[in-house]
């Protein structure tokens, strides 16, 4: 089975060429233009095995009468081909030759060299022999070989990271149950136990400028580069539709492979109403449009800081007007998990270069990043993670022809599911991978034991996003687990007239959560209830952590019904 890493192949540096001697080479020219990105080989989780498809073009000024040209390198079996072969030729061309995925944590140059065994000692040295031509037919060099797919590897500087201080712990104490995530994670069987977590969702959009308006921040109505207004009722149903992102949370499916217990409602969702001005923001900027991951290696996140500052932390009402300025300054919408909606990742060699043209390297297919540093939640800067190349995988599913045009996920609602990855990420979860991804680990390739290698559903895998719709007991513990203990300021809470605010309420907004006859219930992880809870004749409670409960709220047992206090406490919530 074929699959895409989760990494982008076109990330590269420049490279160049050598040669052993002054003299001029038979050799003039080696090139590797890469047809298909890497193949598991149909080995999950073994990685030794993966490969990616390129044709390989050496390019020589004359044949010696005898002997084999030899081409060679770390990542390609070496090739003797017979000088009778070549036929007066000036090129030799092999299609869908198999290359050695990078098996490296950072991106690998495709080194070749080449040389005609009747001269061994000129051989020409490529450091850099990657291309890749687009659907335009421009061609792209410097490109970096595919890494590895059956495991995720992180992008360079990522990779066995320190854990931020504030992530759940990955080997609980034997002597309290409180510390064990799976304990946080909700039971299949009551899944009412553990109440929902709220969290507000503000998404920034950013647009191309008018080109006779630049730095006016002038929408370029003609080619908008990204979602507009108009759009408006389908980023609804990315909250709204079950193939959007709430639907991912609310029916998670099961990977019988993965050895988990199968937990079909993770208990998150996420609160956003898809109204201007409100919850969605539009932004024309060149800069912020293109601040995607990176372009064939060349970092595109430089601007990040100065749109965090832009259009979150210090708003202009002059840049913004008046409406969005007011909108941008208020608790509501500055407390809340946001998220920049980039239209691609473009780079320039001219830093004054004011607008995205043909002659810059600019990549259009999904990408994203985000700041462990943002994870234990400061109010003072809320958390802000980068999306890119969403709107262009849209417009591929309208026909419209793109690069990634594979990426659409099949329904416009699904594109809402690029989001749940960095999301996920501030929420503790790292990708699974024996390389660490992005943080170092005692435990497993995730901090986790019940999310193996081989798992090909699973969300945090790298497999075919499409593919990857399955999260563990665990991976959904070590979430509730951080929202409970850190309360962050982007969670909301119910309030008794079905409106959610920031503050949590003194009434019950919950129907009474009952015990009934037979049930033996153990709450093992600490949470704060919305609700009364009735233990019945023939029921049993067994509390071995804090609970919290509204002001109205109270734990009855009815005449034969048990509550067993092991540990923690019950409070009330304020």
């Amino acid at each position: 089975m074929r699959k895409q890493s989760f990494l982008f192949f076109a990330i590269s540096l420049a490279g160049f060429c050598t040669s052993l001697h002054a003299q001029q080479c038979l050799v003039t020219g080696i090139d590797a233009r890469i047809i298909k990105n890497c193949n598991d080989n149909g080995t999950v989780p073994e990685w030794e095995d993966d490969y990616f498809e390129a044709e390989l073009i050496v390019r020589f000024d004359s044949v010696p009468e005898n002997g084999y040209l030899v081409v060679a390198g770390p990542l390609l079996d070496t090739i003797r081909w017979p000088v009778g072969q070549l036929n007066g030729q000036d090129s030799l061309a092999l299609q869908n030759l198999h290359f050695k995925a990078s098996q490296k944590t950072y991106r690998e140059y495709i080194r070749l060299s080449a040389w005609f065994t009747a001269d061994p000692s000129c051989v020409k040295n490529v450091r850099s022999a990657g291309i890749w031509r687009d659907h335009d037919g421009v061609t792209h060099r410097n490109i970096k070989a595919p890494q590895i797919c059956s495991v995720c590897v992180g992008p360079p500087g990522s990779t066995g990271g320190k854990l931020p201080d504030c992530f759940p712990p990955e080997i609980p104490d034997p002597e309290d149950p409180c510390s064990d995530v799976t304990n946080y994670a909700p039971d299949p069987a009551r899944p009412e136990d553990t109440p929902i977590q709220y969290v507000k969702m503000v998404l920034h959009i950013f647009q191309r400028e008018h080109p006779d308006s630049l730095g006016k921040h002038v929408l370029n109505l003609d080619d908008p580069g990204n979602y507009t207004s108009e759009h408006l009722e389908m980023i609804r149903s990315w909250f709204t539709d079950p193939e959007g992102i709430n639907g991912f949370f609310q029916a998670i499916p099961d990977d019988p492979a993965d050895g988990s217990i199968h937990i079909p409602d993770a208990r998150i969702r996420f609160l956003n109403l898809g109204i201007e001005g409100v919850d969605v923001f539009f932004h024309p900027d060149n800069r912020a449009w293109g601040m995607g991951y990176s372009c064939e290696g060349k970092g595109t996140t430089g601007y990040y800081s100065k749109a965090v500052s832009r259009y979150l932390l210090n708003p202009d009402s002059a840049l913004l007007g008046e409406r969005y300025y007011r909108a941008l300054k208020s608790d509501d919408v500055r407390q809340a998990m946001h998220v920049f909606i980039a239209g691609a990742s473009w780079f320039s060699d001219d830093q004054e270069d004011a607008e995205p043209d043909s002659t810059d390297c600019i990549w259009y297919c999904t990408q994203g990043y985000s700041s462990s540093r943002q994870a234990c939640f400061d109010p003072a800067f809320p958390p802000v993670y980068v999306i890119s190349g969403s709107y262009y995988t849209w417009l591929s599913g309208q026909g419209v022809q793109q690069d990634c045009g594979d990426d659409y996920p099949g329904s416009d609602a699904a594109l809402s599911r690029q989001m749940i990855g960095e999301f996920l990420h501030l929420l503790s979860l790292d990708h699974i991978s024996p390389f660490q991804a992005h943080w170092k680990h005692l435990v497993g390739g995730d901090g986790c034991e019940d999310t193996p290698l081989q798992s090909e559903l699973n969300r945090m895998g790298c497999a075919d996003p499409k593919r990857r719709v399955v999260l563990t007991q665990c991976q959904i513990g070590r979430m509730h687990y951080l929202l409970q203990h850190l309360q962050p300021g982007y969670l909301r809470y119910p309030q008794p007239d079905g409106s959610f605010a920031s503050q949590k309420t003194k009434s019950t907004t919950e129907p009474d959560l009952r015990i009934r006859k037979g049930e033996v219930v153990r709450w093992a992880g600490k949470r704060e209830l919305r609700s009364n809870v009735v233990v019945e004749s023939g029921g049993r409670l067994i509390i071995n952590c804090d609970i919290g409960l509204p002001a109205n709220a109270r734990i009855t047992s009815e005449p034969g019904g048990q509550v067993l206090l092991e540990g923690g406490m019950i409070y009330r919530v304020e």
